[in-house]
């Protein structure tokens, strides 16, 4: 079960969730400021803070009571199925997927609330999705060469510092978290946030001893060597542990709130 949801339904829920999210959120505020009922709504006695999360709560109960629903199914296919259904596992999954859509949901409402029109509104959602998704690791280790080009940081520090690079991204986080509570033993936080590289062997080495405080193996496979990396028994440093990257997560629900109740507290209606 647990590897069956890491390779296959952990890339379907973070390419399909935003997608859902992003139509059934886009126009939230956006929609109500072309058609002049939002002026109807702040006459009333609403703050402009009360209409962002109203439609934040609003758009989370949308998306996540169906959400809810399918994991449930879900969850009951692998009871009834020849897999190995672990409980506390797959509430776990549940309780993450569920996080990602709030911070989701937060993120394209903000979005929503800062733009004067609809079009606009899907267009940044959009943008923002996309980047998220697939540009975000481009990111990280394009920081890392700046920094040893330019910068002349090398070593264990380049890698910590691409690495909390790669954790800011929600879509990133939410996978290594999942990754993360899906494997087994101590050295499951250390393994999820190793499997966030695909380097050369040299530096897959430093990642695992010096950055995540692990024990780097060489491992031989019919493909050929390649570096693994299992726990030395000291623990992940606790800034890359999972409570670590939760909080993370979730600041990104304050972050895009506070962007959205700024512009959209000052934008003249």
């Amino acid at each position: 079960m647990q590897l069956f949801i890491s390779r296959f339904y952990l890339n379907i829920v973070t390419l399909l969730v935003p997608i859902v999210v992003i139509f059934a959120a886009y126009s939230a505020v956006s929609e109500e400021r072309v058609s002049g009922s939002l002026k109807v709504l702040l006459s009333l006695p609403f703050s402009r803070r009360d209409v962002i999360i109203g439609k934040v709560v609003g758009r989370s109960a949308v998306v996540g009571v169906p959400l809810l629903i399918a994991l449930g199914l879900t969850g009951l296919f692998f009871a009834l199925s020849q897999f190995q259904f672990k409980l506390d596992v797959f509430a776990w999954f549940t309780v993450l997927t569920f996080a990602f859509t709030l911070v989701m949901v937060a993120f394209v409402v903000s979005i929503s609330g800062a733009m004067s029109t609809n079009l606009r509104s899907l267009a940044v959602a959009g943008l923002v999705y996309f980047y998220l998704s697939f540009g975000w690791n481009s990111l990280a280790n394009s920081v890392g060469d700046l920094l040893a080009d330019y910068v002349g940081i090398t070593g264990s520090l380049r890698w910590q510092i691409v690495l909390l690079v790669k954790l800011l991204s929600p879509t990133q986080a939410y996978k290594t978290l999942t990754n993360s509570v899906l494997g087994e033993g101590e050295g499951a936080a250390l393994t999820a946030r190793y499997g966030m590289f695909q380097q050369s062997p040299e530096a897959m080495g430093t990642i695992c001893s010096d950055v995540l405080a692990g024990d780097p193996k060489i491992q031989q496979t019919v493909f050929g060597n390649r570096t693994v990396c299992e726990s030395a028994g000291s623990g992940i440093p606790v800034y890359f542990s999972d409570p670590a990257v939760f909080v993370s997560l979730f600041l990104w629900i304050g972050l895009a709130a506070a962007i959205s109740y700024y512009t959209f507290d000052r934008v003249d209606l």
